[in-house]
């Protein structure tokens, strides 16, 4: 399930399956994952540096890691993955499968070093 701690992320209508183990995140493809969600991101940031190519003097991405964040989120929910390249397919139905053991996609944020205020998505049970 995608998590919604604001108002502006998406909700999948379905519930797992059954709980997730310990097991079933150690026995997951990250290398997938990680094709997956870059696959999104590159997908996501012509159209935001379209936007706002930029906070004060900052290029983008600098500052802008919430849109990015929810951007990428967004792009999620109602996802045709068999619309994707076949790398990224493969992660998006190892991803499927790790929400549907229980998993979990959402948001976090917090202070980095002091130096920003970060976003990012979990991927977790």
């Amino acid at each position: 399930m995608w998590t919604r701690p604001y108002r502006s992320a998406p909700r999948f209508a379905t519930r797992p399956a059954k709980p997730c183990s310990p097991s079933a995140i150690c026995d997951q493809p990250f290398r997938l994952w990680r094709r997956f969600f870059l696959r999104l991101r590159a997908g996501v940031d012509p159209g935001l540096r379209g936007l706002r190519p930029g906070v004060g003097a900052r290029a983008y991405p600098v500052g802008q890691c919430l849109e990015i964040t929810r951007a990428v989120l967004g792009r999620l929910d109602g996802l045709d993955g068999d619309a994707l390249p076949p790398h990224a397919a493969a992660g998006w139905r190892a991803l499927c499968d790790f929400r549907d053991a229980g998993g979990q996609v959402r948001i976090a944020w917090g202070d980095l070093r002091g130096a920003c205020f970060q976003n990012a998505l979990i991927v977790a049970a």
